[in-house]
């Protein structure tokens, strides 16, 4: 969407967290997808129980 979207983001993490850098993403959402999915395979990015939330059961 661009800047309608990137630019409410920017404003809020200012706010929100003062010296923060953002940076360009390095890649797509489905690259994104796929990172925060593998990490939370190996525990590797806990997040707070939310039934809401995808689960990955082994």
């Amino acid at each position: 969407m661009g800047e309608p979207l990137l630019g409410p983001v920017r404003e809020r993490a200012e706010r929100l967290l003062p010296g923060a850098r953002l940076v360009p993403a390095a890649g797509d959402p489905l690259d994104g997808a796929l990172l925060i999915a593998g990490a939370l395979r190996r525990d590797a990015l806990p997040l707070p129980a939310d039934p809401a939330l995808l689960r990955l059961v082994r």
